[in-house]
């Protein structure tokens, strides 16, 4: 049985006054999950360092480390969860399915590796049903990065789906490098951890389908409506988030550290943010070659829209 993890923080209390305008309504609380992963970091700096709070007083922040974005689209629904984070295909998904969600912001870019651990397995064609390969669901962009090698390798985008094992990362590493399954597809820091464990790289998706967003964060568009402050207090956040990222990595290296609860050192973040194919930013890149990959294997109903049409509206 695969252990399922949630961690919740509390946000910190704002250290200064602003404008009447931008000041939370009595007792309002936000609620934002996120999914493991580098991917994230943008919105780690901000919750480290409280920019949102102190963009909009009295508001207090609730953070989730959820394990998919299935449970994240489920806790939104329910109204557990305000904003969430996680990959984009899934997103894509939710709103072909009649989701009304919007995006808040892009995170990140970064190439995502299928590493291995069995030597047998020297291409996609030595994969059979009995030798698993691990993603966190179904819907994410490792599955369809997966399915999108399948139809150009195997000439079937659906060919490695009886392969498919959703899993959590960190449980996903743990079974590779134990030999419990034959493949995971993974994001930094997993699959970098499973590298330095003795697994190989046998497909990178930037060889599959170029530079791609990977992950993003968003909200229902009746929050967007509602709360627009919020919302631009958290587009802010995320914007000086990258910007420190790129301009003084060390420092957004320790506060990642901090935030870690001791899973990853400072210096490791650092290596993690050097990676010249890892970018945090703000655009979205390469969206409508995916989304148009998904709409023909079946996986979306309509068009997806260009990536203006998909943005939050205030």
């Amino acid at each position: 049985m695969i252990a399922r993890r949630t961690f919740l923080a509390a946000g910190l209390a704002a250290p200064f006054v602003m404008p009447e305008t931008l000041r939370a309504e009595a007792g309002e609380r936000l609620t934002i999950a996120v999914l493991p992963g580098l991917g994230y970091a943008p919105l780690t700096l901000a919750k480290h360092a409280g920019w949102i709070e102190a963009a909009v007083p009295g508001l207090k922040v609730n953070w989730l480390e959820i394990a998919s974005s299935a449970a994240i689209r489920e806790g939104m629904l329910s109204g557990d969860i305000d904003v969430g984070a996680g990959s984009i295909a899934p997103f894509l998904i939710g709103r072909d399915r009649g989701f009304k969600v919007g995006l808040i912001s892009s995170l990140t870019i970064m190439d995502l590796l299928l590493v291995i651990n069995d030597p047998a397995i020297k291409a996609l064609r030595d994969f059979d049903n009995s030798k698993k390969i691990a993603v966190t669901a179904p819907d994410t962009n490792q599955a369809f990065v997966l399915r999108l090698a399948a139809q150009q390798v195997l000439g079937d985008a659906k060919a490695l789906d009886g392969c498919f094992l959703a899993m959590p990362h960190p449980d996903a590493l743990q079974a590779l490098v134990t030999n419990q399954i034959a493949g995971y597809m993974g994001s930094p820091p997993f699959q970098n951890e499973a590298l330095k464990r003795g697994c190989r790289t046998l497909l990178n998706s930037r060889d599959i389908v170029g530079p791609l967003t990977f992950s993003v964060c968003f909200a229902l568009e009746k929050y967007g409506k509602n709360r627009p402050a919020n919302v631009q207090a958290i587009r802010d956040a995320v914007g000086k988030g990258i910007a420190l990222l790129k301009s003084q990595p060390e420092e957004a290296a320790k506060m990642l550290a901090a935030e870690s609860g001791g899973r990853q050192t400072s210096e490791g973040f650092k290596t993690l943010l050097a990676d010249p194919n890892t970018t945090f930013t703000d655009e979205l890149v390469g969206v409508p070659k995916l989304a148009e990959f998904m709409k023909t294997s079946g996986f979306l109903r309509g068009d997806a829209g260009q990536p203006a049409s998909m943005m939050l509206k205030g």
